[in-house]
């Protein structure tokens, strides 16, 4: 993958396959990695961020805005809500402060 003017072109034969001719698949590893080059070239100016990172960065800003679990696991395609949780837990706040004042609204004034 390279830049060449604005377009984004793809080199087959850099592909991590057996078969290294001009039909052969891309690697999602280095179809992700040529992109992070290009992202980053003068031309487009972004950080250099492969596909995996920008998988992760979205579920992080999600994470960060308050976005249930369930809406996050779908978004990210994962099977079940424990996948995203047992990845992104340490992503999660340790404050209870909204849980608290949940329980404290539910049971109104002593």
């Amino acid at each position: 993958m390279s830049a060449d003017g604005d377009e984004l072109t793809c080199d087959r034969t850099t592909a991590s396959s057996k078969r290294r001719d001009k039909t052969s698949a891309v690697s999602p590893n280095a179809f992700s990695a040529a992109w992070g080059d290009y992202a980053a070239s003068k031309q487009v100016g972004m950080p250099d961020l492969t596909f995996h990172a920008l998988r992760h960065t979205h579920a992080s800003q999600l994470i960060d805005a308050g976005v249930d679990i369930v809406t996050i696991s779908k978004r990210l395609g994962h099977a079940k809500p424990d996948i995203t949780l047992r990845i992104y837990a340490h992503l999660f706040r340790k404050d209870d402060g909204k849980a608290a004042a949940a329980i404290n609204a539910a049971l109104g004034p002593a």
